[in-house]
């Protein structure tokens, strides 16, 4: 179980990300379960912390749809996530390479969506207790 995180319930929990090409890898962050989020979206100081050149060319880039429709402009790039255990002492699991949209800007935060991460597990938010649990399969 994880505590929400701030005054307003958002519900957060912790992470590293790593770039399989160079092996770097972020310090600990928390990122938004975003169950209405199809894919995940990292903001540009990850790819710029982690070794990828946001618009390289080889980048692809891609439109993702946001709230009420409005296009994000976004550059794929390879990225490993792992999830922190809540005591975060450990790493509890760790995706397979795949590619995560970025944003030329540093305007919002981490958000993990549906598609390409909470489909691993089994994704409670409890707004009473303000906690999320994640269970592994």
């Amino acid at each position: 179980m994880f505590p929400a995180q701030g005054g307003a319930i958002r519900p957060k929990i912790p992470i590293t990300l790593e770039n399989p090409d160079t092996g770097i890898t972020t310090a600990r962050i928390f990122a938004l379960v975003d169950t209405g989020a199809d894919r995940c979206m990292m903001p540009k100081y990850i790819a710029d912390s982690t070794g990828h050149q946001l618009k390289h060319p080889a980048a692809e880039k891609k439109v993702m749809t946001g709230i009420g429709g409005v296009g994000i402009d976004t550059w794929l790039h390879t990225f490993k996530i792992s999830l922190w255990n809540p005591e975060q002492s450990a790493i509890a699991w760790t995706s397979p390479n795949q590619k995560i949209g970025c944003v030329e800007h540093d305007n919002v935060g981490p958000i993990l969506g549906s598609s390409d991460f909470l489909k691993h597990f089994s994704v409670k938010v409890n707004y009473l207790t303000k906690e999320v649990v994640i269970e592994i399969p």
